[in-house]
This record gives structure tokens, C-alpha cells and sequence, in this order.
């Protein structure tokens, strides 16, 4: 986590990674993979992922870290199996800060065509109400570049 962060953010963050590493799509992809229905002898799917979950085990260290473990029949399946885990949170968690990255970039685009429009249109009043009054004198008639000074 960078420095700076309050711990509400942090714990935010840590709550997303529980909810990657726990969702369906993790799990389903996890039985997939591994063939963990036919492994571990169960019949339904549902029962299946009831029982990958609690073999699942995630805590926040008091250093922060997120830390992933897998009970499971062999060491190697479990170290594997926590491999994949670890891999899936990483691609998910880059996806997830891409398209936050592309809804805040399209989102600050439009908002600042929106702030253009407005100040051109304000621009545009206040060279009205300066017509109509004479309240106001222009030193530098460009449009972009506009000062004005009291008559």
C-alpha cells in the first residue's frame, strides 16, 4: 500500500481482494482448472464450490500484507493451487484499476469540455453585459486571452 493511506482505504482494498478471491467466478475458474469436483469426489457443483471456499483461508498481517492460504490433499496441489489464486487476484485487480482509470479519464473529458462550454458562454455574457453597459472595458479583445479592467 503507498504511504498516505488511511486505514479505511486499506482495509477497502483488502475487502476487495477478499471478494475477488471468494467470488464465484474465482472459485468456478479454480475448479475448472483443477478439476477439484472430480478430486475431491463431489457430486454438485454447489457443493463443490461450498468446499473449495472453506479450504480457502485469506488474513491482513499487522504489516499489511494479504496473505492467501490453500488446505488441500498434497502440499504441491495446495501450493498450486494458492499460485493461481495469488495470479487471479493480481489480473483481476489490474483490470479493475484500468477501467477505474478509463471511467475517471473519459469522465474528467467530458467534464472539461463541459467547463469550456461554460466559459465560453460566460466569456460570451460578460462581453454582452459590457456592450449593453459599458461597465466594463476590454484591454486585450482575444477571445482566449480576455482582461478587463473597470471604465
Amino acid at each position: 500500500m503507498p504511504s498516505g493511506l488511511g486505514s479505511s482505504a486499506k482495509e477497502s482494498e483488502m475487502d476487495l481482494y477478499n471478494t475477488v478471491i471468494y467470488s464465484r467466478s474465482c472459485i468456478d475458474s479454480l475448479i475448472k482448472k483443477f478439476d477439484l469436483q472430480r478430486l475431491y469426489k463431489i457430486k454438485s457443483r454447489e457443493e463443490t464450490i461450498k468446499s473449495v471456499r472453506k479450504k480457502i483461508k485469506t488474513e491482513i498481517t499487522m504489516e499489511n500484507a494479504f496473505v492467501v492460504s490453500v488446505h488441500s490433499k498434497t502440499p504441491q496441489l495446495a501450493s498450486d493451487i494458492t499460485n493461481y489464486l495469488v495470479g487471479y487476484l493480481n489480473d483481476k485487480i489490474i483490470q479493475l484499476h484500468v477501467a477505474k482509470a478509463r471511467d475517471n479519464s473519459l469522465f474528467l473529458s467530458e467534464r472539461y469540455e463541459e467547463i469550456k462550454k461554460s466559459l465560453a458562454s460566460a466569456e460570451d455574457s460578460l462581453e454582452a453585459f459590457q456592450e449593453k453597459t459599458g461597465f466594463l472595458k476590454p484591454l486585450n479583445s482575444a477571445r482566449n486571452n480576455r482582461k478587463f479592467c473597470q471604465a
